[in-house]
């Protein structure tokens, strides 16, 4: 299945500058239609390159050389970003009928079924026992989207409510829930984000029961015909986790030895950099347009927008807390931390119990699944 890789292009905002590259020198006066192409800058600073805008209108569209800014555009003109490999939202920009800060949003296009290879190996932790992983897996490099999540739900068959073999699978009722059911179909909603109404088919799926991410790794199994690692009668696992061939949840110490990069990852407190900024979403910098507005103007955004780990896996600090398969006492444990943690919940040893079912309060769980080779 194909989703949307999000990054945000920075506000389109009216006597502001996009430098954009690859443009001539001078200024050019053309009749209705121009194309420039060149890098934008994104909110994040990581930026977008060789983007084409095509600027249309009923009269002359005038571009400054390598600056181009919005208050030398005459006429009532159309923005149409374009690049291949990507979706822009919105498509279409009207320059002269827009308030004073446009949001261009650009989604890449990627696998939501990728999976990356962690190669079994020990990773010695200073002051604390080795992490040990003793076999090879393959982990999902993006947690599982709302689109993904409607799939399994509808194909299913899953009532309206959300309970499926006596256990509720995710919280329709929660003002966190992204999903709703229309007396026939679950369906993605339109959502009320930051900066105005979004569909949210890419962002991580939310307010979901440990019950409901177990049920979801059956139905992937089966529908790539691979023996279900659990048995939905007990809710159990079949066997050790090596031994299994279907999708699972990973364990707690397989999701730290992972979020670690592996035997050969860097010595880190976050996935992938001693920066949160450049590889997760957290209470600092959540609010960032686009975000789905959850939690006093923070929110999810569209998974595998930051930098990954050494592995190539998406988001294993922050955006959304994820399940394991691990049991501790009356609970399961899940960590990672989520878009309104701060930045201690987001370190790669962080991984807690929780009570089950967790509470109406507890709307940051998630979940990626992972199988062997």
């Amino acid at each position: 299945m194909k989703v949307k890789r999000g990054i945000y292009i920075v506000g389109l905002f009216v006597f502001v500058v996009l430098f954009l590259l690859g443009c001539s020198s001078g200024s050019s006066n053309v009749e209705n239609s121009y194309t420039v192409s060149g890098r934008i800058e994104t909110n994040s600073g990581q930026g977008i390159d060789n983007v084409e805008l095509n600027l249309s209108g009923q009269e002359d569209v005038i571009v400054d050389g390598v600056h181009w800014q919005l208050d030398d555009l005459t006429g009532d003109l159309i923005i149409t970003p374009q690049k291949e490999g990507y979706y822009f939202y919105p498509d279409n920009i009207p320059v002269f009928q827009a308030e004073e800060n446009i949001i261009i949003t650009g989604y890449k296009e990627v696998d939501s079924s990728e999976m990356s290879t962690v190669q079994a190996g020990i990773i010695s932790v200073e002051n604390d026992e080795d992490i040990i992983l003793g076999y090879a897996i393959e982990m999902a490099k993006y947690e599982v989207t709302n689109e993904d999540y409607v799939q399994f739900l509808n194909d299913e068959n899953v009532i309206s409510d959300g309970i499926y073999s006596g256990k509720p699978l995710i919280d329709l009722e929660s003002e966190f829930c992204q999903i709703g059911h229309d007396g026939s179909d679950f369906y993605v909603k339109d959502w009320d984000c930051i900066d105005g109404i979004r569909v949210v088919d890419n962002y991580p799926v939310n307010v979901v029961t440990w019950y409901g991410a177990v049920a979801y790794c059956n139905w992937l199994s089966e529908k790539e015909n691979l023996d279900p690692a659990y048995n939905i009668n007990t809710w159990e696992l079949k066997d050790i986790p090596e031994n299994l061939e279907g999708y699972r949840l990973p364990t707690a110490e397989e999701c730290e030895y992972i979020a670690r990069g592996g035997e050969g990852g860097m010595d880190t407190q976050y996935s992938g950099s001693i920066n949160l900024e450049d590889v997760g979403w957290y209470e600092e910098n959540s609010d960032r347009a686009g975000n789905t507005n959850l939690t006093s103007g923070r929110g999810t955004m569209p998974v595998g927008q930051k930098a990954p780990n050494e592995l190539g896996i998406y988001d294993m600090s922050g955006n959304v807390r994820e399940w394991t398969t691990t049991t501790s006492g009356s609970g399961k444990f899940a960590g990672g931390g989520m878009w309104n943690d701060n930045d201690i919940m987001c370190h790669v040893d962080m991984w807690y119990e929780v009570h089950m079912p967790p509470g109406p309060e507890d709307g940051g769980f998630g979940f990626r699944v992972n199988r062997r080779p």
